[in-house]
């Protein structure tokens, strides 16, 4: 009969060996625009399945998933799906129509060696692959997954203060955060979301600390602070926080997003509009492929290509 195990397993070949891991038990699994993963300069409105997994290596305070960020699964696993689990969820992404394959909401890196070999079996079915993580992993295991990954949104908490007081993170993390950062940026395409509370002074700061690492073209999205968690009954993110927010980060980045439901991505070479958005849908779109009419791309067609030297600018670190 069917075994079952309180944690699920993996195998994976490494070295000439084959080890078993622990597998990701699913907390969650959508569809929808990859717009919803706070990326709008990657194929614009293609659907993509979203999976989430439990678990995470960072301990939030106010961690609007802190229900599955923070808890581990105890359904048991079975093993009838041992080697299958990969092309099982690409499989899914193909019955439902997406066009591509996410891995999100809690820490998919948590589990990078099955997150690059579902990305890979995912290219190979034709999809395309999206990441949305804290990027706090080793520089090596990051590596190894963004070779697979076409676009990279990363979660940026706040500012240094915020990570080693809120987050569980240390000094040797916040270096990492970087490191990865400047990676991402040269490996794939990156886009960037922060989290803006009612402090200007700190929102600066982070604004300081990631433009010289990211490049003044990585889109970056506002994203809204929500009292969750154990910061329940800290104060949400105003209108005017969000205007503020706005206004900084229009001083350092080209392409700056926010929670309003209208939104519209210009090409930066010829200001001709390239993708409208209303209440987050696509209204309008006049890409030609990858590419405004006049030819200046809004995203690199591969992953793995060295990113477009406009973008650099001396690293803070």
């Amino acid at each position: 009969g069917v075994q079952t195990c309180a944690l699920p397993i993996w195998a994976v070949s490494y070295d000439g060996k084959v080890l078993l891991l622990e597998a990701p038990s699913l907390s969650t699994v959508s569809i929808g625009p990859i717009e919803e993963k706070a990326i709008y300069h990657y194929r614009p409105g293609l659907p993509v399945l979203s999976v989430g997994f439990y678990n995470c290596n960072l301990r939030c305070s106010f961690c609007i998933n802190h229900q599955i960020s923070q808890h581990s699964s105890k359904k048991p696993f079975n093993w009838s799906v041992l080697g299958m689990y990969s092309a099982a969820l690409v499989s899914m992404a193909l019955k439902e129509k997406a066009e591509g394959l996410a891995f999100s909401f809690s820490e998919p890196l948590v589990y990078a060696e099955f997150v690059a070999a579902t990305f890979r079996l995912a290219h190979d079915k034709g999809l395309y692959t999206a990441l949305k993580t804290s990027a706090m992993m080793s520089k090596d295991l990051f590596a190894h997954t963004l070779k697979e990954t076409d676009v990279c949104c990363v979660d940026v908490k706040g500012d240094a203060q915020t990570y080693l007081s809120s987050c569980g993170a240390s000094e040797k993390d916040m270096q990492l955060l970087y490191d990865n950062l400047e990676m991402a940026r040269e490996a794939t395409n990156l886009e960037v979301s922060l989290i803006v509370r009612s402090d200007e002074r700190r929102f600066h700061s982070v604004l300081t600390d990631i433009t010289g690492v990211i490049g003044p073209l990585t889109p970056v999205h506002l994203v809204s602070f929500l009292p969750a968690y154990k910061e329940a009954a800290s104060p949400a993110a105003t209108l005017e926080d969000m205007q503020m927010a706005h206004g900084l980060a229009s001083i350092y980045f080209e392409y700056v997003y926010d929670e309003n439901p209208l939104s519209t991505t210009v090409c930066r070479e010829c200001y001709s509009p390239l993708v409208k958005r209303k209440a987050g849908l696509i209204e309008y779109n006049g890409l030609k492929g990858n590419a405004c009419v006049c030819g200046q791309p809004l995203w690199k067609k591969t992953c793995a290509t060295t990113t477009n030297a406009k973008n650099v600018r001396p690293s803070s670190k």
